[in-house]
């Protein structure tokens, strides 16, 4: 019986045709779907995710602004974490890095950390963070 049903279960599905397609209408009149070209502009800015539930953190060592090939991870970072420490000895590789994050994208706190380094002076390292903080409406 089982052989019986799986071979009539078989040719009926092998023996059926595909529906026929729908056949152009030649006399219409053609639509004009796309009348000018599209005005595409690149933006450097991040679409931030309004549902994020996870905790998370990121460093990013050796920190240089003019470095432009940081993978799309450290610019979600940066758009969507919650405090940002930087963690340099001189200040204006503090501001550079700063101006950099908020040119990025950062909304978080961005908090300064002395850092002692006696051959490298101009040494960034920054920590993204993201925690969950409840905030008063």
């Amino acid at each position: 019986m089982k052989k019986i049903l799986m071979i009539s279960i078989l040719l009926l599905t092998a023996c059926s045709s595909p529906p026929e397609p729908p056949q152009v209408e030649w006399e219409r009149r053609p639509e004009v779907m796309n009348t000018q070209i599209m005005n595409w502009t690149p933006t450097s800015n991040v679409i931030k995710s309004d549902n994020i539930n996870s905790l998370w953190s990121k460093v990013l060592p050796d920190f240089k602004p003019e470095n432009r090939l940081y993978d799309d991870s450290v610019f979600y970072a940066v758009a969507h974490s919650e405090k940002i420490v930087v963690r340099t000895s001189s200040f204006d590789s503090y501001w550079s890095a700063k101006d950099w994050l908020r040119k990025n994208g950062a909304t978080g706190v961005i908090e300064y950390q002395p850092l002692k380094r006696w051959l490298n002076n101009d040494y960034v390292e920054i920590y993204l963070s993201r925690i969950n903080v409840q905030r008063l409406p």
